[in-house]
């Protein structure tokens, strides 16, 4: 079994070679250690930095899920069991950038032994790929991960749309048509009542 320490140790190695070349980051990169302490929604948690300070952190190149959606509450669940009261290294890819009014930053979140969060949501159809951020450093990866996580039904992939609801049924109108006489016994017998 590989000690505890060596595990650790491959965290903010992996966040480094991250930032190495990534086309998405800024010029200014950099790696933060701190602590998971709450979820966001599928794409975003909190962490509370080493220095004390909490940092709201926006995963690189996923989407999270819509809160509506059928796979939402499952999903929010694994980011808390993976990541909540966990060590994590941030890869930190742009920062200073503001969310519904919150400061965020963006980046990839290394979970101890190298687990890359992100990847990791996408793998078990939590999140999705966000298509509009391309070009990120994983961005093959992620979306190959996504394909194989639709291809076997995991996760948000699993969620069938809701049958339609079928239209009520329309009223019959009668066909009207040309009257006959013997159609109206009671019109005949007066119309020869009339002739006598």
């Amino acid at each position: 079994m590989v000690p505890a320490q060596v595990m650790a140790a491959l965290a903010p190695t992996v966040a480094a070679a991250l930032l190495a070349h990534d086309p998405s980051s800024s010029p200014r990169l950099f790696t933060q250690r701190g602590t998971a302490t709450a979820v966001v929604d599928t794409g975003a948690i909190v962490v509370r930095l080493a220095n004390g300070t909490s940092e709201r952190v926006r995963l690189v190149g996923l989407a999270a899920l819509a809160a509506g959606s059928c796979a939402y509450a499952h999903a929010r669940a694994d980011v808390k069991m993976l990541v909540v009261g966990k060590p994590v290294w941030l890869a930190v890819v742009k920062a200073g950038y503001r969310r519904a009014g919150q400061p965020t930053v963006f980046a990839y979140a290394i979970m101890p032994g190298g687990l890359d969060l992100g990847l990791e949501l996408i793998k078990r159809g939590d999140a999705t790929v966000q298509a509009d951020q391309h070009p990120f450093k994983l961005f093959t990866t992620y979306t190959h991960a996504q394909a194989t996580a639709q291809t076997n039904s995991i996760g948000l992939w699993a969620c069938s749309p809701a049958p339609p609801t079928p239209a009520p049924p329309r009223p019959v109108k009668p066909q009207a048509g040309p009257s006959k006489p013997h159609d109206h016994p009671t019109g005949a017998a007066s119309d020869n009542a009339h002739h006598r």
